[in-house]
């Protein structure tokens, strides 16, 4: 591909995705993308790196969509967006055989690729059709793709030289292909992500979560490079009162946002409380009798803070004093 049009491209694709909202990511590979191991644990709780790529890229305040027809971790808290393309024992071959697929069912303006680790050879020929068929798909599509390809990480203890030799020659394809304007940038998780290979597995062959989190910093690095900037989130809407007493009431509002931290309530211009992200609701209590408050709701991220929405409401008068009858009447 001529560089200048490898350049155009590039610039097409990122202002695509700054105007169409969420990046669409890919995590691609086998067990370890899935988060699979010799003692199997439930799907609902299989998060591997991908559970801290997530907390590190909403922490940030980027907007990302996880995709893939895979689904794990719903039951891990805090949650995430739990979407991937990770297929326990499959080799890069077997990926290679169904990336055009994965891509025309759920397309992805990034690929994390992570392969190779059944391969058992020190050959990448799979890395180098899979990469051919997401040039395919490109092409067909019309739709560009960046690939952050990754030298895999070896075996508990370092064990397997041909897992070395695979990432050397891993790069050097990678070089060939970005020389010719391949959109290609190459991660280190087999010695650039700090992983302790006697500590930091759990059995012979797939990493635990000190390592995850480590496998996660680095994809989390590179993404920095080409995500588009964070942005502030969108405004909350619709805050309405309701349920209003003498001395309580319950505010709701809509979260119009992919990207907040969470949201701040003000009573006046006072801080009053502080919710998590995706909160649409929240008690205020201790209020007086027949008053009237002004309550307001921003969403807040890294970026700053959205607009803030308003509302105006009364309580209710405390008849405590009357008889019972009169109060029953007046209510």
């Amino acid at each position: 591909m001529n560089m200048k049009k490898y350049i155009l491209i590039f610039i097409i694709s990122m202002v695509s995705l700054m105007a169409n909202g969420a990046t669409r990511i890919m995590p691609l590979g086998d067990s370890i993308t899935f988060d699979d191991a010799y003692n199997p644990k439930p799907d609902s709780l299989k998060a591997g790196y991908r559970s801290f790529l997530w907390y590190k890229l909403r922490d940030a305040g980027y907007w990302a969509d996880f995709v893939g027809s895979q689904n794990t971790g719903w039951d891990v808290r805090p949650s995430f967006d739990g979407n991937n393309e990770g297929h326990p024992g499959w080799t890069s071959y077997d990926i290679a055989n169904h990336v055009y697929g994965f891509l025309q069912s759920n397309p992805a303006d990034i690929v994390l690729l992570m392969a190779g680790a059944n391969d058992w050879s020190e050959s990448v020929n799979g890395i180098e059709s899979t990469l051919n068929q997401i040039d395919r798909y490109e092409s067909n599509y019309h739709h560009h793709i960046k690939v952050i390809l990754a030298r895999i990480p070896n075996r508990r203890d370092h064990s397997q030289q041909w897992m070395s030799n695979f990432n050397v020659n891993l790069q050097n394809l990678a070089n060939s292909r970005i020389a010719n304007g391949d959109d290609i940038y190459v991660i280190d998780l087999e010695y650039g992500a700090g992983i302790d290979y006697h500590n930091d597995f759990q059995d012979p062959t797939h990493p635990n979560d000190t390592a995850y989190r480590k496998i996660a910093n680095v994809w989390y690095d590179a993404l920095r490079r080409f995500l588009p900037l964070p942005a502030k989130p969108n405004n909350p809407s619709n805050l309405v009162a309701s349920s209003i007493t003498t001395n309580s009431a319950v505010l709701h509002w809509n979260d119009n946002s992919d990207n907040e931290n969470g949201f701040r309530i003000y009573s006046g211009n006072k801080l009053v409380a502080t919710v998590s992200s995706n909160t649409i609701g929240y008690v205020l209590s201790n209020l007086e009798p027949r008053s009237t408050y002004t309550y307001s709701v921003e969403a807040f991220n890294n970026e700053g803070s959205s607009n803030k929405v308003t509302v105006t409401f009364t309580t209710k008068d405390d008849y405590s004093w009357l008889p019972a009858v009169y109060s029953v009447l007046l209510n």
